[in-house]
C-alpha cells in the first residue's frame, strides 16, 4: 500500500514540473494588475480615474502625448505640465537624450528610451538616413511657385519616420526628384541664407523670367522661417514703364481735346 502511495505522489510532482510556471504567472499578472491588456497598470488607471476601452490611445489632457505615453514617461495624464516647470509635458526631454518628447514621436523613437534602437548612440545624436541630425530635418514645407505661364504647390510633412509629398503643379521641371534634392540641400545647410535658398530653387527648377515665391519651412527643433520673394525681369519692367508713358500721352491728348472744346 505505502508503494502505490509513493507512485502517485510522483506522478503528481512530475505533472508539476511539466506545467509551465512562467505562463501561468504571465496570465495571472495580466489578470490581476491588467485587465483589460492596454499595458497599463490597472493602478495607474485607477489613480488617475480613467475608463474605457481605448484609453491607451486616448489624450485626456490634450498635451500632444497619449496616456500610454504619459504612463511610460511617469507622468500625469491629466496635467499638460506634471512637474510645474512651466515647460509641458510634450515639450520635455524626459529621457534626456536631446530630443524633447514630441519630436521623438514625431520621429518615431521611444521618449522613454535614450537608446530606441540600442546601437549605443542616443537618440539625440542619431542620424537619418542621408546623414543629417534629427534637429536639422525638416518637419513641414511648403513652397508657392507662381511664374508667367506655371503655378506650382509643393507641400512636405514628416512624422512617424515616414515622409509625405505633394506636389501639384502645370510645370514639368518641378517634380518629386527635383523637391527630393531641394530637401537635401535644405537639410544639408541649416545655417544657409534666404538668398541661398532662392539660389538653389532657381537652379533647380530652371526659373527664368518673372516669378513669384513663396517659402514656409518648419524644422524638428521647432525653428520657423518664412520667406517671400518677387522677380520681374527687367524687358517686363521696360514694357511696364511703355505702358505707363502711353497713359500718360493719352492723358495729355484728352486735355489737349478739353481745352479746344472750351475755346
Amino acid at each position: 500500500m505505502k508503494k502505490i502511495n509513493y507512485v502517485v505522489t510522483a506522478g503528481l510532482a512530475c505533472t508539476l514540473m511539466l506545467t509551465p510556471l512562467g505562463s501561468i504567472d504571465a496570465k495571472s499578472k495580466t489578470s490581476k494588475y491588467d485587465r483589460n491588456k492596454n499595458g497599463i497598470h490597472d493602478s495607474w488607471e485607477k489613480k488617475y480615474k480613467l475608463k474605457g476601452t481605448k484609453l491607451a490611445q486616448q489624450d485626456t489632457d490634450h498635451d500632444g502625448l497619449s496616456n500610454y505615453t504619459e504612463y511610460k514617461l511617469e507622468l500625469s495624464p491629466r496635467n499638460q505640465d506634471s512637474d510645474r516647470d512651466r515647460i509641458s509635458d510634450a515639450n520635455e526631454d524626459t529621457d534626456r537624450d536631446g530630443l524633447s518628447n514630441t519630436i521623438e514621436l514625431e520621429l518615431g523613437t521611444k521618449p522613454y528610451t535614450r537608446d530606441s534602437d540600442r546601437d549605443g548612440i542616443l537618440d539625440g545624436k542619431e542620424r537619418n538616413q542621408g546623414g543629417h541630425r534629427y534637429e536639422d530635418m525638416l518637419k513641414k514645407m511648403k513652397i508657392e511657385l507662381a511664374t508667367e505661364t506655371t503655378e506650382s504647390q509643393i507641400e512636405y510633412h514628416f512624422k512617424k519616420k515616414k515622409s509625405q509629398l505633394r506636389v501639384k503643379t502645370n510645370d514639368a521641371t518641378v517634380d518629386g526628384a527635383r523637391v527630393r534634392q531641394l530637401i537635401q540641400f535644405i537639410e544639408s545647410n541649416p545655417k544657409m541664407t534666404q538668398e541661398e535658398l532662392r539660389t538653389q530653387l532657381i537652379s533647380l527648377f530652371a526659373l527664368s523670367g518673372s516669378y513669384q515665391l513663396k517659402i514656409e519651412l518648419e524644422y524638428f527643433d521647432h525653428v520657423k522661417t518664412k520667406s517671400e520673394h518677387r522677380h520681374v525681369e527687367e524687358d517686363d519692367q521696360d514694357t511696364d514703364q511703355d505702358d505707363q508713358g502711353q497713359d500718360d500721352d493719352d492723358q495729355d491728348d484728352d486735355e489737349d481735346e478739353n481745352e479746344e472744346d472750351d475755346d
